[in-house]
């Protein structure tokens, strides 16, 4: 939260010193840099956390590994350069690309070693790495956006923080590393789907800036890609470490197939009822934040958050299916998803934008969301023998206080006073005060309904020192 929050006000502040074509441009570079990086990753984390056996040619091997795809990615990101400034009459972008080309380099290096720390569920380091790292990467991307005014400030801002994450890496964890293949049978035995599956993951997750780019220009590229950086905010940054905090436990319970069950289902509940309001509520608000935060210029961010938002929220709510099959060493099974998914999608966002324009791309990537919870519900009734629909039932006190929620605000809220326009930002705190009332006793008088069982709701209330000691017995 501390990460995002400080990333939000970085890009705040940059979005008032820039133009949306300068997010277009970022959009397009980053998009391409991170499609190159998921059809390379051999999931060097993953493979630390599952092996406790790793020793020093593992990680020496894992580190070759890794340096030479930072090569080759920054090789080809130079490549690139000329070839997508012709494709997007760009010219701007070849020089662009070869700054980005740093950033493969630099994660590259990266210490192996580093994910020990996550294998132990010991994430302090982690927090100070990443904190000083985005630390840095926003105070050089806000001073270079006042004294250049343009895209560079957030390259140079990128750059700065991977260079501090690199050196960090070493400086937590010392590791000389040298150059080794003695590992590979062994490290591409257990990369090869993964690696596979994480290709088509960023290639369904990164195409549609491009895709954008290409039919419409930089600029509803920027909105766009500043609105699906909105709408994530609380899914992906809830969704990544519940699953990075939930994957080596999974790992140690190999030999459970009904505790792994337990820890994923008690996964689902945990995001369905923190990530996913707080999806809903950003779509519900987005007319009033984007101009309030955002100014004029980045109108085609609404209707990203308007309607892509709350269903991330609740796709984001089956997340914690895939460290499940990675536990089970069922990552083929992933790959086939990831598949189906991007079969079945592409050919609908471009035939939507094709057809609709910019706002019928927006309604079909909203749409997939919806595909890729059935997706995900199918894989976990496949990878446990039990019924699809589990996850959805665990979740059912989240999903009937969201519905409560939303009721709230597209039938009530208008009949009720509102506060005048030069005070939006009140207005935007008062709703947003008022849904996350709504949805708690919504989610209490579920949770009473229910029976008191021991879901997310007593693990909340029982962190309150003073409500912990009265907390109602299961019946």
């Amino acid at each position: 939260f501390l990460m995002r929050f400080i990333g939000l006000a970085n890009t705040l502040i940059v979005a008032r010193l820039l133009v949306p074509e300068d997010f277009g441009l970022i959009a397009i570079g980053f998009t391409a840099l991170q499609i190159l990086q998921g059809f390379s990753d051999f999931g060097v984390s993953q493979y630390v956390v599952k092996h406790h056996d790793a020793n020093r040619d593992d990680y020496e091997t894992i580190w070759t590994f890794s340096l030479l795809r930072g090569v080759g990615l920054a090789c080809l990101m130079a490549l690139l350069g000329p070839v997508l400034a012709y494709f997007f009459h760009e010219p701007r972008l070849v020089w662009m690309f070869l700054a980005i080309a740093l950033m493969p380099l630099l994660e590259g290096l990266l210490n192996p070693k580093f994910y020990e720390f996550e294998r132990a569920l010991n994430f302090s380091r982690e927090f100070i790495a990443i904190g000083l790292n985005k630390f840095v990467a926003v105070a050089v991307s806000i001073t270079m956006a006042l004294i250049l005014r343009n895209y560079w400030a957030l390259i140079a801002g990128a750059i700065a923080g991977g260079l501090v994450q690199l050196l960090l890496s070493y400086i937590f964890i010392p590791f000389r590393p040298r150059w080794s293949f003695k590992s590979k049978h062994k490290v591409f035995g257990f990369a090869g789907w993964l690696t596979a599956a994480g290709a088509l993951i960023t290639f369904n997750l990164k195409l549609d800036a491009l895709i954008i780019a290409r039919l419409f220009g930089a600029g509803p590229t920027g909105g766009f890609y500043l609105g699906m950086q909105l709408a994530q905010l609380s899914t992906n940054e809830l969704a990544t470490p519940l699953s990075r905090a939930i994957f080596p436990g999974l790992s140690e319970q190999q030999a459970d197939d009904h505790a792994m069950v337990r820890t994923c289902l008690g996964g689902v509940e945990a995001m369905a009822a923190i990530a996913m309001p707080m999806a809903v509520g950003m779509g519900l608000l987005a007319s009033d934040l984007v101009p309030l935060f955002f100014g004029p210029g980045y109108e085609k961010a609404i209707p990203v958050l308007h309607y892509v938002a709350p269903i991330l929220g609740i796709y984001f709510l089956s997340d914690p299916i895939r460290p499940l099959v990675i536990a089970k060493g069922q990552t083929k099974i992933i790959f086939w998803r990831e598949l189906w998914y991007l079969v079945i999608r592409l050919p609908s966002f471009i035939i939507a934008a094709l057809l609709w324009g910019y706002m019928g791309a927006v309604i079909a990537r909203a749409l997939s969301g919806l595909g890729q919870l059935f997706l995900n519900l199918m894989m976990y009734r496949h990878v446990t023998g039990r019924s699809a629909f589990e996850p959805l039932l665990r979740a059912w006190r989240s999903l009937f206080a969201i519905t409560v929620m939303i009721a709230w605000f597209l039938l009530l809220r208008d009949y009720f006073p509102q506060v005048p326009t030069p005070l939006r930002l009140l207005g935007v705190l008062i709703d947003a005060s008022m849904g996350a009332l709504i949805y708690s006793v919504a989610h209490l008088l579920a949770w009473r309904w229910a029976g008191y069982p021991n879901g997310v709701e007593r693990q909340i209330l029982s962190r309150l020192p003073k409500i912990k000691h009265h907390l109602p017995e299961r019946n």
